[in-house]
């Protein structure tokens, strides 16, 4: 049996599993891409297209793929996928809940468009409510992040397989660095999101961004374009938060929700097979290395940071 840490995982090592979970996301995107395509051609010859039957198409191409890949190579696993969710509760013989999330092709819409976007598929293992591996791989650059069974590092592979580690610079202040803001709207929100987006903000600065994919935001934050991430309280669903949560808790980055005007509190939830709700305000994404600073922020402001 091959055990990566405590999670046991049969036959398969660390290694084999995320060379299957690369390949899934590989064919995925290979289906996808004549498509697309095709989808461009018609429209530079100016012919009508549409979306919603260019999405549907592309959606069963990409799915089918990584279903095919995962029931050869991988048959004893349940998964969980894009929006059409069986939610089926398998359980091994050994108590043990282990499968796999993965989401349709996200940013076609956008793409179609005209807006200049990545388009990501991702998938990820999960093992009684954690994440143990995930990958996602932007179909455009073929860049891909992610980590193994076992890993205690995440990968950025490019397009010429040149494989780097990523690694935040905790040595970067935040008032050397940007906050992301996907949409909180600062007329709705308590004064302390207020403030981290205002002029008394800890950072450097903020970037509001509002028809940004998540994920896409999430690379931005894992490549150390920004120190920080503010997103709207919401529906977390299986097939994507998995992935973007996973990743950035390797990296060290931890997530607090706001109780009320006093409180940050750790937001670590356990990863389900159905769409959950997020605790009823905006959540704030940063780095370990800058707890520190955080809490000397919120100290004038009779504020406390709960890590525990």
């Amino acid at each position: 049996m091959a055990k990566q840490g405590q999670f046991d995982l049969g036959s398969i090592t660390g290694q084999i599993m995320g060379i299957v979970m690369r390949e899934a996301l590989r064919r995925a995107d290979r289906a996808a891409e004549k498509m697309l395509l095709d989808a461009m051609s018609a429209k530079d010859r100016g012919e009508r297209m549409d979306c919603v039957d260019a999405l549907t198409h592309l959606d069963i191409l990409a799915t089918a793929a990584v279903i095919r890949t995962l029931q050869r190579d991988l048959p004893w696993f349940d998964y969980v996928e894009g929006e059409r969710v069986p939610y089926s509760e398998r359980v091994r013989e050994d108590g043990h809940k282990v499968w796999f999330s993965f989401s349709r092709v996200q940013g076609i819409d956008a793409f179609l468009g005209g807006r200049p976007a990545g388009l990501y598929s991702m998938i990820s293992l999960i093992f009684d409510g954690k994440v143990i591996a995930a990958y996602v791989r932007d179909l455009c650059t073929h860049k891909v992040y992610g980590f193994r069974p076992g890993s205690r590092v995440v990968h950025r592979i490019t397009h010429n397989n040149k494989d780097e580690k990523l690694t935040i610079n905790a040595a970067w202040p935040l008032s050397d660095q940007r906050l992301l803001n996907r949409g909180s709207d600062r007329s709705e929100n308590m004064s302390l999101t207020q403030d981290l987006v205002g002029s008394d903000s800890p950072f450097r600065g903020s970037e509001c961004v509002m028809d940004e994919l998540p994920v896409e935001s999430m690379t931005r934050l894992w490549n150390g374009e920004f120190g920080g991430m503010l997103q709207r309280g919401g529906v977390l669903n299986p097939w994507d938060f998995p992935l973007m949560y996973g990743i950035s808790r390797l990296l060290g980055f931890r997530f607090f929700f706001f109780d009320g005007e006093v409180m940050m509190c750790p937001f670590e939830p356990e990863i389900v097979k159905k769409p959950t709700l997020s605790p009823p305000s905006d959540l704030l994404v940063i780095h370990e290395s800058r707890i520190q600073e955080l809490e000397e922020w919120l100290s004038p402001r009779r504020s406390k940071l709960r890590l525990l």
